[in-house]
């Protein structure tokens, strides 16, 4: 099997939630003093469908200092250090590793989770990411909606209706009600969804 991030899904659907992040925001490039935070993988440099790549090349990164990628896995994080220098490279699990972004202010940030979209842990990643961004913050949460080892599917309704039970009413108002989705496969096993949080006031 390829590696996922070569795979052409994966590379159409970054495209489609940058063009959704252009859309809210009405950015076409992150500003200068803002920030592209990441669940990362392994960033190749010589691979157009690469995270940082793409960005790159569809101009919504300027500088490679914008990017911040997140990993517990700490084989990924120095290898992504060698390849991209001037990009931020953090060891630590999500929730860790945005506290530790000194001026946290993401224009958009991507939580591509390998995670079950019924679960607990997610509710908890959203609703430490949330607090933590400021206004225009575009929330991009990607989650399987099948186990692809079984037959087992979970409801991809669960995270928007539960997440008032998880989030305070306080900071649950200051974003869009309208929480936008879409679907895709890139391995032909494993169905994805995308949720779409925009933060519309402070």
């Amino acid at each position: 099997m390829p590696k996922y991030y070569s795979l052409k899904e994966k590379i159409s659907a970054r495209e489609k939630q940058i063009g959704i992040w252009r859309s809210l925001t009405g950015h076409t490039f992150i500003p200068e003093k803002k920030q592209y935070v990441t669940l990362c993988n392994f960033q190749p440099p010589d691979c157009e469908g690469t995270e940082i790549v793409q960005l790159r090349n569809m101009g919504v990164i300027t500088s490679d200092s914008q990017f911040f990628g997140i990993d517990y896995n700490e084989e990924i994080i120095l290898q992504n250090k060698k390849w991209h220098p001037d990009a931020n490279w953090i060891c630590a699990y999500w929730e860790d590793g945005i506290r530790s972004i000194e001026n946290f202010d993401p224009s958009l940030i991507y939580l591509d989770m390998t995670s079950f979209a019924s679960t607990e842990r997610v509710l908890y990643c959203i609703n430490s990411t949330m607090h933590r961004c400021k206004k225009g913050t575009v929330l991009l949460v990607n989650l399987m909606l099948n186990d692809p080892r079984s037959s087992k599917f979970f409801d991809g309704s669960y995270i928007v209706s539960a997440l008032p039970k998880t989030v305070p009413s306080f900071e649950l108002e200051k974003w869009r009600q309208k929480v936008e989705s879409f679907t895709y496969n890139a391995t032909g096993y494993t169905e994805m969804k995308t949720f779409v949080f925009f933060k519309e006031r402070k």
